[in-house]
């Protein structure tokens, strides 16, 4: 009887011990995981990675929220931490990249890289062009690379053949383009105009046209403007003239799909694009061609990073979130929609995973993106770049039209990097 009296004040305390626990681990932390990739596929690729997350980490519920528009979607962030309910996971666009980084709004992930010892080596080449230098930031991490992707020529291999054309090589040049492109264009209906494209156009918006004889917009170490420089002014000066001479660029994808368009330049995730497609010719990839005096051809990339907002409540949590990200469980479902994977496990897995039409080479068609050229992106971390390529970009069809002349177009961006420099 008195051991019956002993054992019930332990049944009662292990019983609110064992209901405390269950009441602790069923209350599960939300966070809000923040993105613009809005396509149905992209979407579902990051639902599935969440999903994965969720199952390993059961304590944490993710929210995707989408914003279609990189720049808009950071926007809408600024208005949500402005609420006092900020986003926790954030991904942050190169083309606010800058901004971004000076608003005080993103967390320093420093000290969890370093606690973690999480590995910030393990990218795919041309990563680094997602963070900027050290010196922009004083040593301040405030994203891990996202999203980043290559700018790569598509062709049609069979409109090459026809034409009696080699194929494209690594270090192909500026003068094998054109008459390439030159070659594969037809005028059918003899009107003036080509019925069946080169090439779509060159262009400025975020494009690797004005970098292809080794010139830039500024000087990546120190920021200086560098577009007076003879290497930016010659790449500028050919696309003017091949634009304006040859009447053989123009068409969109559709044209590509349909065989009314021989070459066409486009980010990584037009592969899954085509792949899907079973398009009935044969197509491949192939780099960028070599301008100037530059030994090897610009490899042009674009890259993100993925943050978390100053003011989360949830910050180590987030951090769980974005760690899981690049494991090779989530990196691996990206590679299977070729949907921008980040490490180079993930680029391993596109090369073991993604299956093609037997008429298709696939090694020939993942080449450039594994062994790349002179890594090149839009110097985002110089004040007010971005913001007047986006104005110089309006500007190109003066340039073309003849309304303005080349060194007008400079000393009109010099300006606007300058006010817009001011604003930041």
């Amino acid at each position: 009887m008195r051991r019956r009296k002993l054992l019930g004040p332990f049944i009662l305390t292990m019983t609110i011990v064992l209901l405390t626990t269950v009441g602790v681990y069923s209350q599960k932390t939300k966070i809000v995981f923040f993105n613009w990739y809005a396509t149905p596929s992209a979407n579902q690729v990051e639902l599935d990675i969440i999903e994965a997350f969720e199952r390993s980490h059961p304590h944490i519920e993710v929210e995707k929220q989408v914003q279609s528009g990189a720049a808009l979607m950071w926007e809408k962030a600024l208005v949500m931490a402005a609420g006092g309910v900020p986003p926790d996971v954030v991904n942050v666009s190169l083309a606010v990249g800058l901004p971004a980084r000076r608003s005080g709004m993103l967390l320093d992930l420093r000290p969890f890289i370093e606690r973690d010892r999480f590995e910030m080596t393990h990218f795919r080449p041309g990563y680094e062009l997602t963070l900027g230098p050290d010196w922009a930031w004083d040593g301040k991490i405030y994203g891990i690379p996202y999203g980043f992707g290559l700018l790569n020529i598509f062709y049609n291999r069979e409109m090459f053949r026809e034409a009696g054309l080699p194929e494209p090589y690594k270090g192909w040049t500026k003068s094998e383009f054109l008459t390439a492109a030159r070659r594969l264009a037809r005028d059918i209906d003899q009107d003036g105009n080509p019925d069946v494209f080169g090439c779509a156009a060159p262009g400025l918006h975020y494009s690797p046209w004005v970098f292809l004889d080794g010139g830039d917009y500024a000087d990546p170490d120190s920021g200086r403007l560098t577009v007076e420089e003879k290497e930016f002014v010659s790449a500028l000066e050919w696309i003017v003239h091949v634009r304006t001479n040859y009447p053989v660029f123009g068409g969109s994808r559709d044209h590509f799909f349909a065989s009314a368009m021989g070459m066409t330049f486009e980010w990584d995730s037009f592969i899954e694009n085509l792949r899907t497609r079973d398009l009935p010719f044969e197509w491949s990839t192939t780099w960028m061609p070599r301008g100037g005096e530059i030994p090897q051809p610009i490899s042009y990339g674009q890259g993100h990073i993925m943050g978390i907002m100053t003011g989360s409540k949830h910050p180590e949590e987030a951090w769980e979130f974005i760690k899981f990200y690049y494991s090779p469980e989530a990196q691996q479902r990206l590679a299977e929609g070729f949907l921008f994977p980040m490490t180079m496990e993930g680029m391993k897995s596109v090369t073991k995973l993604l299956h093609f039409p037997s008429h298709l080479n696939k090694d020939e068609i993942l080449r450039p993106y594994a062994d790349v050229g002179i890594l090149k992106t839009v110097p985002w971390w110089v004040p007010g770049v971005t913001d007047a390529l986006n104005k110089g970009t309006s500007r190109l069809s003066q340039l073309l039209s003849g309304a303005m002349s080349i060194p007008q177009w400079i000393e009109q961006f010099k300006i606007d990097v300058a006010a817009a420099a001011q604003n930041l």
